[in-house]
């Protein structure tokens, strides 16, 4: 069930960084040509296939939502989420760059990526939650 929930999430974070620029429709030929394979020219390796099923604006839009209500009570769990999913940050990146200065300022303290593993698994918990209580 949670490698379900990664699944949604990361089609969640591929929906967030379409390339379309600008809200209204989108072509759907352009879209075609956005998701079909390609090759590096440059490296000449083998043509690459997105990763991920696509997510419907409705599902997106709802996980969205859920994100903005939690970033409103734990802003730094919604963060670690979004720079997981979203920017494709490692755990790693996330607690040197973004949570140790959220929790401990410039006290000196470091935190863990243990701990943004945590708060991702938390968020992950309750946005399978709110989607399957259909909030």
């Amino acid at each position: 069930m949670i490698d379900d929930i990664q699944d949604v999430l990361r089609s969640w974070g591929a929906w967030v960084n379409d390339s379309s620029q600008s809200m209204g429709c989108k072509s759907p030929s352009q879209m075609l040509i956005n998701s079909a394979p390609f090759c590096d020219s440059e490296s000449e390796r083998q043509a690459k296939y997105l990763d991920y099923d696509p997510i419907s604006d409705s599902q997106a839009l709802k996980i969205d939502r859920i994100v903005a209500l939690i970033s409103k009570h734990a802003p730094a769990h919604a963060q670690c989420l979004v720079l997981k999913y979203v920017r494709g940050q490692t755990a790693k990146k996330t607690a040197q760059g973004y949570l140790t200065a959220f929790l401990y300022g410039d006290s000196g303290k470091m935190a863990g990526e243990h701990r943004v593993r945590e708060y991702i698994a938390h968020t992950e918990g309750l946005i399978m939650g709110m989607l399957m209580d259909d909030i």
